[in-house]
Formats: structure tokens, sequence, C-alpha cells
């Protein structure tokens, strides 16, 4: 009888248990790699997807695989991503996203207009990286070819995650970082502009908010100073000095890792933001010959890096302070060491940000000089 109520049960649930019920074949889907949103001048919203277009298996059995640029607009983003079915044969996989773009006449206008379906879109992994197009609409920007990459979308959060690496200038944001900084009082978000240069993508510069709106831009020396004291990772990049020989010389310094740390300190009865780094690097290159791994030169090649870490730091504190975003997160810093004297402060921080000292101690160390102790000498 037990057995009996049993297969009962299950054959009663069984119905219930069904695992496909909103299985979409693959032959009836295309995958996006990128995505972007723009703003017209008339008000609507322009939506652009890259998709991946199948084509049939060429004769050496391969598959190959093409993209189109789709474009519609709508009175919402939501909307707009919508009409896409008006011109899509294939229902669109839009959590395939590697990248999303924002429109630069968007991002001036208000964030609020995307924020919204940033947050909400389930589709959209918290993870994308985010870019914005400078000088170009997200459209343009997803149908400039990669040389070695398929897929735009895919091909920028690649040159995002290589750059950081070999050069160490811009720092990766992605969805969820750059909601949180939306929402969190006292720290701003930054995102990494792109632009179309000779028929080729381009990171260019930093774009820089305050509340709902993009107020102006790092350059490249700026954006650099922000990622030491922001780094996504602590490692990677390149320094490049005038030799303590010759200045019109070039020594360039690997950078092997790096700690940073902000913190408020009281100096004769006044709050001064402290920015300590520690460097580890190691001696990459110098354009002429002349022996500078001495002791004496390699004293002073650590103190040309530390100057120059300082003054790219240097260079992004003025440049935020001038522009009244608080990219650097001094408030957020302040909420947690001086939660008092942040509570005192708060509602007149937009006066007092721009305001804020600073004391920037760098400390750096060349650890190795790669495959090569000594410099090469000619015959």
């Amino acid at each position: 009888m037990p057995r009996l109520l049993l297969i009962l049960i299950v054959l009663f649930l069984l119905p219930s248990c069904s695992a496909c019920w909103d299985i979409r074949e693959l032959n009836n889907s295309s995958v996006c790699t990128g995505a972007g949103v723009e703003l017209s001048r008339e008000g609507k919203f322009i939506f652009s997807g890259q998709m991946v277009k199948p084509s049939a298996p060429s004769e050496s059995g391969t598959q190959t695989s093409t993209t189109v640029v789709l474009s519609a607009s709508g009175s919402g983003v939501a909307d707009a991503a919508r009409r896409f079915m008006l011109s899509l044969s294939r229902f669109p996989e839009w959590s395939s996203i590697s990248t999303f773009v924002i429109g630069e006449e968007l991002a001036w206008e208000d964030l609020a207009l995307l924020v919204d379906f940033l947050l909400r879109n389930r589709n959209l992994r918290p993870t994308v990286n985010l870019v914005l197009s400078k000088g170009c609409t997200p459209e343009d920007l997803l149908s400039v070819p990669m040389p070695l990459s398929p897929y735009s979308g895919k091909g920028l959060e690649t040159i995002l995650d290589l750059q950081e690496k070999q050069l160490g200038i811009y720092v990766p944001t992605n969805v969820h970082e750059f909601i949180s900084k939306l929402s969190t009082p006292g720290i701003e978000p930054v995102i990494p502009q792109v632009s179309i240069e000779e028929k080729k993508v381009f990171i260019n510069g930093t774009a820089v908010f305050k509340g709902r709106q993009m107020v102006g831009a790092l350059n490249e020396r700026e954006s650099r100073g922000y990622r030491w004291m922001h780094a996504r990772s602590f490692n990677g990049g390149i320094i490049d000095l005038g030799s303590p020989q010759n200045p019109g010389e070039l020594v360039s310094l690997e950078v092997k890792q790096f700690a940073s740390q902000t913190t408020p300190k009281l100096e004769e009865d006044q709050l001064k933001m402290k920015i300590a780094i520690q460097a580890e690097l190691v001696f990459y290159e110098k354009s002429k010959t002349g022996e500078l791994l001495t002791l004496s030169g390699k004293e002073e090649l650590e103190r040309l890096a530390a100057q120059e870490i300082k003054e790219e730091i240097s260079a992004c504190i003025k440049k935020s302070q001038l522009l009244g975003s608080d990219i650097l997160g001094w408030g957020y810093i302040l909420q947690k060491h001086e939660p008092q004297f942040w509570e005192s402060c708060s509602a007149n921080w937009d006066d007092i940000f721009p305001t804020w000292e600073s004391d920037i101690e760098v400390e750096t160390l060349i650890v190795s000089s790669m495959l090569s102790q000594k410099s090469f000498r000619f015959r």
C-alpha cells in the first residue's frame, strides 16, 4: 500500500516537473555580443546590437560566422530593444553581451534615462563592461571591424583587460560597479571612453560623472593617476622616464606590483587625504647605451619613477577637483574613518571637495632587470 501511494504521488507531480517549458532552439536564436544605447536629437532612444549571423559550413567543414549591427528606436530603452523584433528573424540572446556602450549624448543629458534599464534587466549581467562612445554613436562603434576579433563587443572587453595589464592606463568598469557608485554617497563613477580613429577602435580617455550627468573627462596621464588610486589589478603597466644620464634618452620601467592606500590624516588641526603608494618595478628598456644599473643609477631611477607617479596622481586629483566630481571616493573614505566629521560636512561636500588638500607619498623599488643584469655594450 505505501508503495502504491508513492507511485501515485510521483505520477501526480510529474506534470509540474517539466524542465524544458521555455526552451528555445539554437536555430531560432541570435547571439548578441555587444550592445549600446544613444539619445537622438528628437529625444528618442536608439538601441544598437551586434548580432552573430551564422553562415553555412565551408568546404573544409569549419563553421564561419559574421556579424550584423542592427538598431531600433523607441520611447524608452526597453521599448527600443523590443523593437528589434520588427526587423530580426531570430530571438536575440542578450545574456551573451560582453560590452555595453553608453552614447555620449545620453551621458551628457541624464543617466536616469538609462540606469533603471541597467539595474532591472535580468538579461544584462552585472559583470558586463561599460564604455562610452566618444565622438561617435554606439552603432558606429560596434560596426567597426576588429583585426583579430570577429566580434566588437568581445574585442572591446579583451582590449580593456589587456591594456590594464600591459600599459596600466585605464580602469575597466562593469555595470555593478557603475551603479554601486551612482547610489553611494561620497563617490562618483568613471568609465573608459572609446573612439574611432583611422577606422580603428581606440580607448581614448576616461569619462567622469557627477550625479546624473557626465561632467568631463580625464586624459591619458590623469587616467594613469586614477589607476594608481583605484586599480582593479595591482600589477602591470609601463613607466617611461628620461635617463638620469641624458633626459633626452628613454628608460622604461615595468610595474611588477604595487599597493595603494588613501586615509584621512590630521595635520595642524586640518584634515588632509594621505595617499601612500608602494611600487615594485622592473628595469625593462633603455634607448641608448650607457650603464644605468649601478647603485647610484638605480637609486636615481627609483626617485624619478616616484616623482612621475606622484605627478600623475596629482594631475588626476587636480582634474577631479576642477570638475567638482569626487571620483576619488574621498567622501566615502571619510564616512568609514571619520564618520562624525563626514556628518558635519556631507551637506556641503560639493563645495568642500574642490578645496581639499592631499599628501602624496610614493615609494619605489627596482627589484629586477629582466634577463640582463648589465647594459649592452657595442664592440
